[in-house]
């Protein structure tokens, strides 16, 4: 039989950082803001998506996907 390892505690992982580069006059700066995941409802009731997954900083939109739920 093979040994199992319980885990009790673990630390959480570092915030993950925006890598965009930032529009202004300092060439090759990025934004390095915290970014966070929202699920929200769809804004747009057009499109056949129930759910909105999105990665994003205070500051841009990385990345943003529709979600179906199957019932």
């Amino acid at each position: 039989m093979k040994s199992q390892r319980v885990i009790h505690e673990r630390k959480q992982s570092p915030p993950a950082r925006c890598t965009q580069m930032i529009a202004d006059s300092l060439a090759g700066r990025i934004c390095g803001a915290e970014m966070r995941m929202l699920v929200t409802k769809s804004p747009l009731s057009a499109l056949p998506y129930e759910e909105l997954l999105a990665l994003r900083c205070p500051f841009h939109i990385i990345r943003a996907d529709g979600v179906l739920l199957d019932a």
